[in-house]
């Protein structure tokens, strides 16, 4: 069959389905008339499949350690992940949940008898919903009396309570905000690499969970010295969080006063012209072998942030409580500053507990 050729004068009637499409034409100098029809391929999100190695767990009571998994076998992106148990959600009492690289992870507290049951892993993007159970046994026929009376330190209250805390911000800012989180780094016994890591995999944690075109996140690390993993940008988006975790985190380094890192962030705020900022600030063993308290100076340069609007968000994980870095923090509604401490003794049960997200 001969080509129809049109010209510039030719008009164009098209009539388009989501799964085919026909073109008709009249060439008016010609005075021919035609159709022809292609398809158009039309793009679905797949939906998730999760599946697991075990479904049936057999624990000892008092076992420590013990990670649930599921795998995300197939899904396209943006997936939304809950743990459930006896069809509620799993709560901070019974353990933390975290995500790696197509993984979705429950960290076990030292395993009771109230762990038992069956738990739930739900993944759902827009294409639909799946889940998994797991059925998880606990046996106590072994159980010794000197493990029975340990009781873990109870960091999920604290982790619990600062993440609702900044949760209030957010929405007081119509999830608007400019956050910073800084990931401290420290070649020495008070901050070592597994540190770091549980640090960025708690950071990404909270970071994914408010990430927006509107939201913008930035990552920074720092000892004396600031290194940009990830900064303010329009558009942030959860690949660009995932990213900046990508290591190796390196510091040639030693930890020293907070001073210059509360200075470089207040250039980083002052561009910014959002009106809701949050600055997330954790000290891993600081003023050790150094100074003993925060100094005048860095209250002087945290309250020159809070002038540009930023509330501050303090972490402290140390040997003992450093006087005065309560007084850095911004404050609550209720007068309380947004400071929380662990002892440095208690953050290793947090490294057991969350893994650095790009393992796996």
């Amino acid at each position: 069959m001969a080509a129809t050729r049109l010209t510039a004068a030719a008009v164009l009637a098209i009539a388009i389905t989501l799964t085919h499409a026909s073109v008709s034409f009249m060439d008016h100098n010609e005075a021919r008339q035609g159709t022809f029809s292609f398809k158009v391929k039309r793009t679905t999100p797949v939906p998730p499949r999760l599946s697991s190695l075990e479904d049936t767990v057999n624990l000892e009571e008092g076992q420590t350690g013990f990670v649930l998994e599921c795998n995300l076998d197939v899904g396209d992106d943006p997936i939304a992940y809950r743990w459930l148990k006896n069809h509620k959600w799993v709560t901070g009492a019974l353990g933390y949940a975290y995500r790696s690289h197509r993984k979705l992870h429950l960290a076990l507290h030292a395993v009771k008898r109230e762990h038992a049951g069956t738990y739930i892993c739900e993944a759902a993007n827009e294409a639909g919903v799946h889940s998994h159970a797991i059925n998880i046994v606990v046996d106590s026929s072994n159980m010794k009396p000197s493990v029975i009376n340990k009781e873990l330190p109870r960091t999920d209250e604290v982790l619990s309570d600062m993440a609702a805390s900044m949760s209030d911000v957010l929405a007081e800012g119509g999830c608007k905000c400019d956050t910073m989180f800084l990931v401290h780094f420290a070649p020495d016994a008070d901050a070592p690499p597994e540190t770091v890591a549980a640090q960025a995999n708690l950071v990404y944690t909270i970071g994914e969970s408010i990430v927006s075109d509107s939201a913008r996140v930035s990552v920074m690390t720092y000892s004396d010295s600031l290194e940009q993993k990830l900064p303010f940008g329009k558009g942030t988006n959860h690949c660009a969080l995932r990213d900046a975790f990508k290591g190796p985190f390196t510091h040639k380094r030693w930890a020293t006063h907070i001073r210059p890192v509360l200075r470089e962030a207040f250039k980083r705020f002052k561009k910014s012209k959002s009106e809701c900022k949050i600055l997330f600030l954790p000290l891993f063993g600081y003023a050790q072998g150094l100074n003993s308290k925060i100094s005048d100076q860095d209250i002087l340069e945290a309250q020159s942030l809070k002038k540009l609007g930023v509330k501050l968000f303090v972490l402290e994980v140390t040997k003992e409580p450093v006087e005065d870095v309560s007084k850095i923090a911004s404050q609550r509604g209720d007068g309380k500053p947004y400071h929380w401490r662990l002892p440095q003794h208690i953050w290793p049960t947090i490294v057991m507990y969350m893994k650095y997200m790009t393992e796996g």
